[in-house]
């Protein structure tokens, strides 16, 4: 191999090179842009579609159970999955890795389209998504006001917040969660719908044709071709309010209220007590996060200032450029450390300062050159190409150890610096280059096979390791020799007495075992060896984190509050009143900076966000929650649990177990059994079942006998209810400044108990009304909160955690 005869030939040319990469690198560095981990299209699409109040059960047969069925048909699809609630049906589809995401998304809207027909007719739209790992919001905040509902100012937030931060360059959406714009929303009133014998289905269908603007097409008018349509939208409340909806010339205004203001919230969130609305901010694509992040927060210092707020407190609970920049920090320390300690062991063993110093420039450089490959392939620095660098640290001085000393070798033997030099290098070229080559060949499956997205994640690491490497084999077949013909490194004709004590020690240890007795070794060295590993491992605390799934340092402990019964919101609020008097009495002495509240209908959940994160250890959270459950306010018929179903949040390690199968009630009751065995096992904490966690409803059936009398069908009674308890879109209204939600729902009031739903007219029969309550029987059972599916099977997930100190026998 006669790259290093080329070196030595032509120093200027080598030395011109080496100048221009390091210039390179160093001006690529800075351009480069950071990220948590690399760019990646999981080949991952969903599909949302949402509902109005609806029935879980009714919602997965009528809505996921179909779209499942045609989905499934879709080639390269390896996993299939539901979630139906009240809101709609989510289905998101795993395929396999290399399909293009975009072919993919085709081939879902067309399954959509095919399947559109089958769904409920109040179904208006579906949204198709995909998912990329930019989706993933750079900040999440929450913005609370003192002594103000911000969740009313949803105006005020749009010009002074989000229109502001929407501008910033590099940000491609700000989101806002519990503020709404203003919608229009028709109240009926049922007392008054009854005094007038309002035919409801009448009423809507009288309101909905009534707001209609139409194209008629083009006409030929005065020698042109102009457009034509007609305008039969409502343009102001008093329309609304004034429609007649009878032939007695009753109006809308006699038997509702029309409302214009925000919509109200399903939910509710605080933020140290003081009602609070979320906020979420994703970058642009191509976007470098760390910039985005920094003027994000120049702007909130700025809309801080703002007359106009005052009073408003913009609290970030997550900021992924500070989690990119302090975990690259960690890594980047780690790698300066272990650059030194191997410096540092080259010196104790070859004990001449010039000759360390040209093994160890092939680190740097190697480094270096490596972000030019980086910049030029237009990937991120990020958690994984640094961890492949910091991996690559210790291997890069190998090859310059095994060619300096070839090198001093040849000088020993009597040969000047450029032969030696030469001889030397070109002597073990072909045996570095070899062990390189079989150092990246490692990678190579992995590389140029993927498959899975674990690959993917890895093949950043392993192009990381093998460039790196090849760089330190240029290094040292063009560096090394050419520095080491022009100083003056010699060996040591005197042995250092540690390294001839180290040398006899290591001879006399060969003797007693590998050389003369082989066996001996192996009955000794390994189980010795391998004892000292699991000793070094239990000492280390290896595998206890602080991180989540996504590697992300966790700053929070999260308590969730479930409720056995169906408790709404209005009781719901009681408790929280309680127990956030209770957590902000506590507050500096457990050593909380920020609580964090949300509730609805059964459920309510307290983010404690801490002071000084980097103090809390496992141990110290450990304690925390036992405090916790000993000193929070005790609540009849509601059970603390810690930590999120992920196990993220600070909570004890989540442990799950999912059960399939055709049939949902040998699913329930294979699943008691198992939260039987779970809550047997010492450790065991908050173990539940999707069972549990179900709600009461109220199932109206038809009196067929009652309703053929009146000749009401099972679908005008479905229909009605739905246009009353559930509420139905009008369409739009527009607005001053722009198009707002229109609809028509029973007042809030007369929702509230059985008794008024069995009041409501069906229709009218010789001007008298057919109530509800007349042709329906009524009866209250459990019905599940969530239906999960899986692979068109019924699932259904059992829940716990753990809070024992060894878990390896779970």
């Amino acid at each position: 191999m006669r790259i290093p005869e080329f070196a030595l030939r032509r120093p200027v040319t080598v030395l011109m090179v080496t100048i221009a990469v390091l210039v390179l690198g160093i001006v690529s560095l800075p351009r480069i842009k950071l990220d948590f981990l690399p760019q990646m299209d999981l080949p991952f699409v969903g599909v949302h579609v949402p509902v109005r109040n609806g029935i879980p059960s009714q919602v997965e047969k009528d809505i996921a159970r179909p779209i499942e069925e045609v989905m499934a048909t879709i080639g390269g699809l390896q996993n299939l999955e539901s979630y139906s609630d009240a809101s709609g049906t989510f289905v998101q589809m795993m395929f396999q890795l290399d399909q293009s995401i975009d072919v993919v998304r085709m081939d879902v809207q067309e399954k959509m389209e095919q399947v559109r027909p089958l769904l409920p007719s109040d179904v208006e739209d579906y949204f198709i998504f995909t998912f990329n790992s930019s989706d993933i919001p750079i900040m999440v905040g929450r913005i609370s006001a003192t002594g103000r509902d911000l969740a009313e100012e949803y105006d005020l937030l749009e010009r002074r917040v989000i229109n502001p931060l929407s501008r910033i360059e590099g940000v491609g959406q700000v989101m806002v969660d519990g503020v709404g714009p203003k919608s229009i929303t028709i109240y009926l009133i049922l007392d008054k719908i009854l005094e007038h014998s309002v035919d409801v289905d009448r009423l809507f269908q009288v309101l909905l044709a009534n707001n209609t603007d139409a194209s008629l097409g083009k006409a030929h008018m005065g020698g042109q071709r102009i457009s034509v349509r007609t305008l039969g939208q409502f343009r102001s409340i008093d329309d609304i309010r004034n429609m007649q909806v009878t032939d007695a010339g009753i109006t809308v205004a006699d038997v509702a209220d029309v409302v214009y203001s925000e919509p109200a919230p399903d939910y509710y969130r605080r933020l140290n007590t003081e009602p609070a609305v979320a906020f979420e901010i994703r970058k642009a694509s191509g976007a470098n996060i760390v910039d985005v992040s920094r003027q994000v927060h120049e702007a909130l210092e700025e809309i801080g200032r703002d007359p106009a707020l005052e009073g408003v407190d913009v609290v970030l609970f997550f900021d992924q450029a500070q989690q990119i920049t302090s975990s690259l920090r960690e890594l980047l320390k780690s790698g300066f450390l272990g650059s030194i300690f191997a410096v540092g062991v080259l010196f104790l063993f070859l004990r001449r300062l010039s000759a360390t110093l040209i093994v160890a420039i092939a680190i740097p450089f190697s480094v270096i050159a490596t972000l030019i490959f980086i910049y030029l392939t237009n990937r991120t620095l990020n958690m994984l190409t640094m961890m492949g660098l910091m991996l690559a640290v210790g291997m890069l001085v190998d090859n310059a150890i095994v060619v300096l000393e070839s090198i001093f070798r040849r000088r020993e033997r009597g040969e000047s610096s450029v032969d030696s030099a030469r001889h030397g290098a070109m002597e073990v070229a072909m045996a570095v280059t070899a062990s390189t080559v079989t150092s990246v060949i490692v990678f190579a499956p992995i590389i140029l096979t993927g498959g899975s997205r674990m690959s993917f994640f890895l093949s950043e690491v392993g192009v990381t390791i093998s460039v790196t490497l090849v760089l330190s084999l240029a290094v040292c077949l063009t560096l090394v020799p050419l520095l080491s013909a022009r100083t003056k490194v010699t060996s040591s004709k005197q042995e250092h007495a540690f390294l001839q004590r180290f040398r006899n020690g290591y001879i006399k240890v060969l003797r007693w075992t590998a050389v003369d007795h082989p066996v001996r070794t192996g009955l000794l060295f390994v189980p010795a060896t391998i004892l000292l590993t699991v000793l070094a491992i239990k000492i280390s605390g290896f595998g206890s984190s602080d991180m989540d799934e996504e590697g992300v340092k966790q700053d929070n402990l999260y308590v969730r509050l479930d409720f056995s019964d169906n408790t709404n919101i209005y009781g719901v609020v009681e408790y929280v009143d309680e127990i956030e008097g209770s957590l902000m009495a506590a507050k500096d002495s457990l050593g909380i900076e920020s609580v964090y509240t949300f509730y609805t209908d059964n459920f309510a959940a307290f983010g404690l966000f801490f002071a000084d994160p980097e103090s809390w250890g496992n141990q110290d959270i450990k304690e925390l929650r036992q405090y916790l459950r000993d000193n929070l306010p005790p609540i009849a018929g509601a059970e603390y649990r810690f930590g999120d179903d992920r196990g993220g949040g600070r909570g004890a390690r989540s442990i799950s177990v999912t059960l399939f199968g055709e049939d949902s009630e040998t699913i329930e009751e294979i699943s008691r059994e198992v939260v039987r065995r779970f809550s047997l096992i010492e450790g065991m904490e908050d173990v539940r079942s999707e069972v549990q966690e179900g709600a009461d409803e109220v199932r109206v059936a038809l009196d067929r006998e009652q309703a053929s009398r009146y000749n009401i069908q099972a679908n005008t009674l479905a229909q009605i209810l739905n246009l009353t308890f559930r509420g139905v879109s009008l369409g739009h209204f527009q607005g001053e400044t722009r198009e707002v939600d229109f609809g028509i729902v029973l007042e809030p009031s007369d929702r509230r108990n059985i008794e008024n739903m069995e009041q409501i007219p069906i229709t009218y029969r010789n001007g008298r009304p057919v109530l509800l309550g007349q042709v329906s029987n009524f009866s209250i059972g459990k019905g599940p909160q969530r239906i999960f599916r899986q692979s068109q099977k019924s699932a259904l997930n059992v829940r716990s955690s753990y809070e024992g100190e060894d878990d390896s026998g779970i």
